[in-house]
């Protein structure tokens, strides 16, 4: 069984929800199942235009069985708590800012799909059946 935290065995990254509030109360969402980038120019897969987010601040990868944010050598860099980091590990979610006081962007990977049932042997009936017929009386 695969975990949470754990590798995805399938070729395609979980779904990432990111919303960007540049604004106090000026929200937008977006949903990402690729890598992106991050930036002011209309080229990066998301576009925030501020004057705290370079032309291409940052790159969103999925690597290691989840999300990560890395900052491409931007002007203002990206920060968490207030402190400045090269890298940003999305995990379950996280939130961060580009530029000591630009946008607030927050990140929530959703939890992969559980495994598919194997379906039973023909003729072979499943474990609860048996079970239950133990169990009644």
């Amino acid at each position: 069984m695969t975990g949470w935290n754990q590798p995805q065995s399938s070729s395609s990254p979980p779904l990432l929800r990111v919303s960007v509030e540049a604004a106090p109360g000026d929200v937008q969402s977006y949903a990402f199942s690729q890598p992106f980038r991050i930036g002011r120019t209309d080229d990066c897969g998301l576009s925030v235009k501020n004057e705290y987010v370079s032309r291409n601040h940052a790159e969103v990868v999925f690597e290691n069985g989840q999300w990560c944010v890395r900052d491409l050598n931007s002007g203002n860099g990206l920060f968490v708590d207030g402190r400045r980091t090269q890298m940003v590990l999305v995990g379950h979610s996280a939130t961060f800012r580009l530029g000591i006081a630009g946008p607030i962007l927050s990140m929530s990977a959703e939890p992969p799909p559980p495994p598919p049932q194997a379906p039973a042997a023909p003729g072979v009936a499943p474990a609860e059946d048996v079970l239950a017929s133990y169990i009644e009386v």
